[in-house]
C-alpha cells in the first residue's frame, strides 16, 4: 500500500531530518564561520512518500504557521546498517518539472548518529532538532511514538552556495541484510522546497 501526503512526511522522524536538513545545516555552519551566511528561509511546498507498512504506522505531518509538526509509530527498531541514498536537485528552468541532479550520497544513519561528538555540524544540527523533539541523539533508535513540534529551519541557517530557488529532495531509506546484502526497502521520499 502506498500512502500519498501532500504535506510534509518522512519515515522516521530523525531520518526526516537527517535527510532534509543534513545536508542544509552542515553547508549553513560552513558558511557562517566564513561569514557568507545569509538571512534566508525555507518553505517546503510539497512531499510525497511510499513507506513499508511493517516499518511504520500512523504517521502524521503538518505545517502550521511556518512550524512542522511530525507524529508517528515505528515499528521496528532503527539499527546500524539503515541506509540512506539522499539526491538534491535544482529547478533550472521556467518548467517546475525539471530539475537538474546537484549531489547525491549514501549514509548509514546510524553509523552517523553515533559519531556526532567527532562530526560539529552534525552535532549542533541535531541538538537543534532534539529541542522541537523527543528524539534522542543515538542509536539503535527503538521502536516507540515519536513526534517533532513546532520545529523552524532558522534563519541563516542555508548555506550561501545554495541560491534562491526550487529545489527537489529524493531520498531512498532501506535495511541492507548482513548475510546476503539483500535490500529491505522502508520508503521513498520526495519533497519540493523554496529557498527564499
Amino acid at each position: 500500500m502506498h500512502l500519498r501526503i501532500d504535506t510534509w512526511v518522512s519515515s522516521p522522524t530523525q531520518m526526516l531530518f537527517c535527510i532534509v536538513c543534513c545536508h542544509v545545516y552542515a553547508g549553513a555552519q560552513a558558511a557562517r564561520y566564513q561569514g557568507a551566511a545569509l538571512q534566508r528561509g525555507v518553505r517546503f511546498l510539497y512531499a510525497h512518500m511510499t513507506y513499508n507498512h511493517a516499518y511504520l504506522h500512523n504517521l502524521t505531518t503538518n505545517i502550521t504557521n511556518d512550524t512542522l509538526n511530525i507524529d508517528m509509530w515505528l515499528l521496528k527498531d532503527i539499527v546500524q546498517g539503515f541506509m540512506t541514498k539522499f539526491d538534491v536537485h535544482i529547478n533550472l528552468s521556467a518548467d517546475k518539472k525539471r530539475f537538474q541532479s546537484i549531489f547525491s550520497y549514501t549514509v548509514d544513519i546510524c553509523r552517523i548518529m553515533n559519531n556526532l561528538s567527532h562530526i560539529n555540524l552534525l552535532r549542533a544540527w541535531m541538538l537543534n532538532v532534539v529541542k522541537f523533539s523527543n528524539l534522542k541523539t543515538n542509536c539503535p533508535l527503538e521502536a516507540d511514538h515519536y513526534y517533532i513540534r513546532n520545529f523552524v529551519v532558522e534563519k541563516g541557517s542555508i548555506p550561501a552556495y545554495l541560491q534562491a530557488g526550487n529545489y527537489r529532495i529524493t531520498t531512498h531509506h532501506y535495511f541492507v541484510k548482513k548475510r546476503s546484502k539483500k535490500e529491505i526497502s522502508v520508503g521513498d521520499f520526495v519533497a519540493d522546497l523554496e529557498i527564499y
